[in-house]
């Protein structure tokens, strides 16, 4: 984007200007001033202000639907953004001469071209997700911001408009940077006392920035120290689930399975509620994932079948079939390793839960495994890493950033990442990561009924 940058030292020492050029450039100036100047936000490095560039991004604003007041705070985003670039000097000079002079401004100036910018804000809260600032970076500006991505500089430059507002790591879609930015104003927190699930069957609320599509992001890995709330997350993922489900009363489209290997509460609150077949503790858990393999080969079976028979199948998911998603639950993993104490019981449990994560996508079975501690011993030993690459649709750590081991980061989101600044504190507050992320964000766990009668009847609801 085309636009002037003040040079400071060169308005110190005016040259070649005589007293007329000054006296006929007045009215220029004071003209400006009264109807542009006046209304807008101006820079102090360069021609441009907020009237510009809403002029400019019109269309841009007018397609996403921004309001007045949404537009006006873009505006200010922007130009913040602009100053940025030029203090970073993310500009090439485009005129011929080096230096020309303002009268309007009464200042000298080189004319330079700017990475173009948009950025979309809204007020409406159910429109946050879609906030986002557009940075058109040449290849020589993107290698150059290889490091840090621009983000601190970004983030100092929302700072200055709203200090709720961060940025994410940045997407690159068809040369664009695109920075997700999310709003600390807003309680993403879901409170499960006081929320109806309106999304398509397989998708479920995280929070109220973040859906995991079961169907497409397979499986799941949690991981959380006593104490961090991941129970309570494993319970509100199997309320919502149950929610889903009640929604088509006629079809009941997904099954919950549960393995507590500690035989703990959830294992005990869940017998409760679910089908006794559904539910499996300490070393009935190694029974249970045997049987969901056996369902899967079943199921495989079936629609290999029908395929041969009918070519247009040949293709289809489960859900084609006839068949449910069903999706297992498998809580402290380290412990059903533990428990079972005979070698070859061990092994086969460690077979049948690879064999699970490797061939049961394609069959609706979807598992979710937690752990306290991330490693490969509590994944299964030499197995582990295999079980765990398999389990990409959803990643979680419970937990503040600096009670989270870099053994724990790398086991769970796959490399050795730097977790952002959260503002979430004490149980509940974790990280995430989807396999549509970039990188991993902070998030709260949805919100539980603190006394237990109260969340047993939350949770037998939708029995």
């Amino acid at each position: 984007m085309l636009t002037k940058h003040f040079l400071a030292k060169a308005y110190m020492n005016r040259q070649n200007e005589s007293l007329l050029t000054d006296v006929i450039g007045v009215p220029f100036q004071l003209g400006y001033a009264v109807f542009w100047d006046f209304w807008h936000v101006n820079s102090p490095v360069s021609s441009l202000d907020t009237g510009k560039i809403g002029a400019q991004n019109f269309y841009y604003y007018k397609k996403h639907r921004m309001t007045a007041k949404d537009r006006e705070k873009a505006n200010k985003i922007t130009l913040s953004i602009y100053e940025s670039l030029i203090k970073s000097n993310f500009f090439m000079i485009s005129g011929k001469n080096k230096q020309y002079y303002s009268y309007i401004y009464d200042r000298y100036f080189e004319y330079i071209d700017l990475p173009r910018v948009f950025v979309q804000v809204h007020s409406e809260r159910k429109l946050k997700d879609q906030q986002e600032i557009r940075i058109q970076f040449d290849a020589n500006q993107a290698k150059s911001i290889e490091n840090d991505q621009y983000l601190t500089i970004l983030n100092q430059s929302l700072a200055k408009v709203d200090d709720d507002l961060t940025v994410l790591a940045p997407t690159n879609r068809c040369g664009w940077f695109v920075y997700k930015i999310k709003d600390d104003s807003l309680n993403y927190r879901i409170d499960l006392t006081n929320f109806e699930d309106d999304l398509d069957d397989y998708l479920i609320y995280l929070d109220h920035s973040h859906i995991w599509n079961l169907k497409r992001q397979y499986g799941g890995i949690l991981s959380g120290r006593s104490g961090s709330g991941k129970t309570s997350l494993i319970l509100s993922l199997i309320y919502l689930l149950m929610q889903k489900s009640n929604k088509n009363q006629s079809s009941k489209s997904i099954e919950i399975w549960v393995c507590d290997g500690k035989n703990d509460e959830l294992g005990a609150v869940m017998s409760q509620i679910l089908p006794a077949s559904h539910v499996g503790v300490g070393v009935e858990t190694a029974e249970l994932v045997h049987k969901l393999v056996k369902k899967s080969d079943e199921r495989y079976k079936y629609m290999s079948k029908k395929r041969k028979k009918n070519p247009e199948l040949a293709f289809a998911d489960f859900t084609k079939f006839g068949f449910k998603m069903i999706v297992v639950f498998i809580d402290e993993q380290s412990a059903i390793t533990a428990s079972l104490t005979d070698s070859k019981a061990r092994k086969q449990y460690q077979n049948d839960l690879l064999r699970l994560v490797q061939t049961s996508r394609a069959s609706g079975i979807i598992p979710v495994i937690s752990m306290q501690q991330a490693n490969a011993n509590s994944m299964g030993g030499n197995l582990g890493t295999a079980i765990r690459e398999q389990l990409g649709g959803l990643r979680v750590i419970m937990g503040s950033a600096n009670m989270i081991t870099t053994q724990d980061k790398q086991m769970i989101f796959n490399e050795s990442v730097e977790l952002p600044i959260s503002k979430f504190r004490g149980v509940g507050s974790g990280y995430l990561q989807t396999s549509d992320m970039q990188a991993p964000e902070a998030f709260e766990a949805p919100l539980l009924p603190t006394k237990s009668e109260d969340l047993y009847k939350l949770l037998s609801s939708n029995k």
